[in-house]
């Protein structure tokens, strides 16, 4: 999805007229592409199958370990971890030096164009109902605003669960259950 196409949408409901463009020198342009932003960030950081991926990062010779640039969250099953400088940060140690390899997953940042549909279908309807609702309050049009961005969410969710192939089947607690009626 493209960001005119998020801007447009939303000035549509604050009754502006569309632009040909997102380098406008418009208020109200500037407004959506913040909050488009904002709501990105806010939706990524709570991971997702297509920003969440587990790495081995490998010291360099002085033993530090660059970060992505684009990373939001990192964590680590080994050692608590966190970015300081652009490097990752051994927080048990207090030092960003490693003498081995670290397995970390990473929550990484993205634009509206690398979002799959089903999250920037999210992201429109809530940017929309954010600034009419900052715009004016809430009314009728508010109210349709929260329902295709609920709707949105919940296709959002149940790709997400596809994606990841959640199954209550795989929890240790089934499994022993399903042992215990074999034997």
């Amino acid at each position: 999805m493209k960001l005119l196409e998020v801007v447009n949408y939303c000035l549509k409901y604050l009754g502006e007229r569309r632009v040909s463009s997102v380098d406008v020198r418009h208020p109200t342009v500037n407004d959506v592409v913040l909050e488009v932003e904002d709501q990105i960030r806010a939706l990524l950081s709570i991971g997702w199958w297509f920003n969440e991926r587990t790495q081995t990062y490998y010291p360099d010779t002085e033993g530090k370990i660059a970060a992505p640039v684009d990373a939001l969250m990192v964590s680590s099953k080994d050692i608590d971890v966190d970015i300081v400088d652009g490097y990752f940060w051994n927080i048990a140690a207090d030092t960003n030096v490693f003498t081995g390899p670290l397995v970390v997953t990473v929550r990484s940042n993205m634009r509206l164009e690398e979002l799959p549909e089903v999250a920037a279908a999210y992201i429109k309807p809530t940017v929309a109902l954010v600034l009419y609702t900052q715009e004016y309050g809430m009314e009728n049009t508010a109210q349709v605003l929260m329902q295709q961005k609920l709707d949105a969410k919940m296709y959002l969710d149940r790709e997400n669960i596809n994606k990841r192939q959640y199954n209550s089947l795989n929890r240790p607690a089934v499994f022993r259950f399903v042992s215990a009626l074999r034997s």
